[in-house]
């Protein structure tokens, strides 16, 4: 199953309005035309927890009421319905469970049958002035579809758009020494097989001093994963195995920075590439998309943090063959 973690900040306007930006894996909007998708990988299940971050002065919490809906009552602070913004409390049958806490929402989506288009409202209340209406939030999902554990599955979804793990290129994030990045090279033309791959990031260190990180046994700045001509739309799990004392986890907006670049340079922060299409993120698992789909060398970044929110990254070597 596939975990996805959204952060919603309210920022309060001079006429007392809420203003919502929307994070997910390093994109944010805020507004509808610029709110992030969630893109949910077909074939499984995907679990989606929405967190509130407020700033000083604000207390806005989910709405926790329960409204009725046909014989059955559901939580007033999700409604979602196929291709039309929903004018009402409504939850379509993708939807397995919500569960609401007062800054917390997480939401179950079975992702089955066909893609499908979703649109959804998050509704909220001020706990300071709960006679005030705040602004809900109206960003809109795609589901891929295909996944059939559950006869009667529910999910939010959103269509996958799948993408290539050319190179990813990993330094150090916040403090310590940058690093060669990775790097991935696509060539050729053959027949298009879809493949899986399962990369162990290992984190250790010797007291207080820098993290020594591992991939798959090699040592970071060694490790080339490579991706063979022919092979198409892979998907590639990094795993993390921390063995630190703190606390490490994958960033929850930036797990990944990568760029095309022949050069062996660092991505600078925040950069994206076509090639690459990051489907879930939780704190121990990256899961993206790497269409091969060209000869290319892209150069990647995996970005940590410890408990303590300072960042930490890695920089092993990515070469992909291309599938045509």
């Amino acid at each position: 199953m596939g975990d996805h973690w959204i952060q919603l900040k309210p920022e309060k306007k001079d006429d007392g309005a809420i203003e919502w930006t929307m994070n997910y894996l390093g994109g944010n909007g805020n507004s509808p035309s610029t709110y992030p998708v969630i893109k949910l990988a077909p074939k499984e299940g995907h679990k989606l927890t929405f967190k509130i971050a407020n700033p000083a002065g604000l207390s806005i919490n989910f709405d926790p009421s329960m409204v009725p809906v046909g014989t059955d009552k559901i939580h007033n602070a999700f409604w979602i319905q196929q291709n039309t913004k929903p004018p009402k409390a409504a939850l379509d049958g993708q939807i397995k469970w919500v569960k609401v806490k007062p800054t917390e929402m997480i939401v179950k989506d079975d992702n089955s049958g066909s893609p499908i288009v979703l649109m959804y409202q998050i509704n909220f209340v001020d706990t300071d002035n709960p006679t005030v209406k705040v602004t809900p939030l109206d960003p809109e999902i795609r589901n891929g579809g295909g996944h059939n554990i559950f006869p009667t599955a529910a999910a939010i979804a959103l269509t996958v758009t799948l993408v290539v793990i050319a190179a990813l290129g990993l330094r150090r994030f916040a403090r310590g020494r940058p690093g060669k990045p990775p790097v991935i090279n696509v060539s050729g033309q053959a027949r298009r097989r879809r493949m899986s791959k399962s990369v162990k990031v290992e984190a250790r260190t010797d007291g207080g001093g820098p993290i020594d990180w591992e991939i798959d046994g090699k040592k970071a700045k060694e490790s080339k994963i490579e991706f063979d001509k022919g092979d198409a739309d892979v998907t590639v799990e990094f795993m993390l195995q921390d063995k630190t004392n703190r606390k490490l986890r994958f960033h929850p907006e930036s797990p990944i920075w990568i760029h095309e670049n022949e050069a062996g340079q660092c991505p600078p922060a925040g950069a994206k590439d076509a090639q690459i299409e990051v489907v879930g993120c939780d704190d121990k698992k990256l899961t993206l998309v790497n269409k091969n789909a060209k000869e290319c060398i892209l150069r990647y970044q995996l970005n940590f943090v410890d408990d303590a929110n300072n960042g930490e990254a890695c920089d092993p070597e990515f070469r992909n063959g291309g599938s045509h």
